[in-house]
């Protein structure tokens, strides 16, 4: 009788394992939206922020304005001086996986006095969640980046939709005191 128990607990163990490595989620790869896409999003103020994909370079996505992304991390203009090794380091974060982690460091350039100061960048998977915005709903991967500069930090969280090959929401606070906030109004395909 207790080899009984102990072979029909062993199936449970077994069955248990089994179901926890399928329920595990398959890695997410990064793809960029097509060139000519223009992502709207709106912002938390009402005022809208337009995007148009104008070429993508592997992981790194260059827009209308000047600005680029690299993977999920919006560049504005000419702020950020990163190198190709800078840019490989935040590219690390894909495939996408829960719990994976990854640090790069970059320079910040004020844009009103010129001055460069170091950055460096914490970026962290938290979870896969179910998203809602006015473009639809998105399964996302919450990806944090905590940023740290000469007497400044700053928290960046960006609801990461592979379907879109960009932040479905995100939002952005610093110590200063800058905060913002956005989500996908719409997308559409060249």
């Amino acid at each position: 009788m207790g080899k009984t128990i102990y072979a029909g607990l062993c199936a449970v163990v077994i069955g248990i394992s089994a179901f926890g490595a399928f329920a595990q989620e398959a890695p997410v790869f990064f793809k960029a939206p097509a060139e000519g896409t223009v992502l709207e999003f709106l912002r938390e103020n009402g005022n809208t922020l337009l995007f148009k994909v104008e070429k993508v370079d592997g992981q790194v996505v260059s827009l209308n304005g000047g600005n680029r992304y690299i993977s999920f991390a919006l560049q504005v203009g000419n702020t950020l001086s990163i190198t190709d090794e800078e840019g490989a380091k935040i590219a690390a974060i894909f495939p996408l996986e829960v719990g994976k982690k990854v640090n790069s460091g970059h320079t910040f350039k004020n844009p009103q006095s010129g001055a460069s100061f170091p950055q460096s960048d914490s970026i962290e998977v938290q979870k896969i969640e179910e998203l809602s915005v006015p473009a639809g709903s998105f399964k996302t991967w919450l990806i944090r980046t905590d940023i740290y500069g000469n007497n400044y930090s700053a928290i960046r969280r960006c609801w990461f939709a592979p379907e879109v090959g960009f932040c479905a929401k995100d939002s952005f606070e610093d110590s200063r005191g800058a905060k913002w906030a956005r989500e996908l109004k719409s997308v559409k395909a060249p």
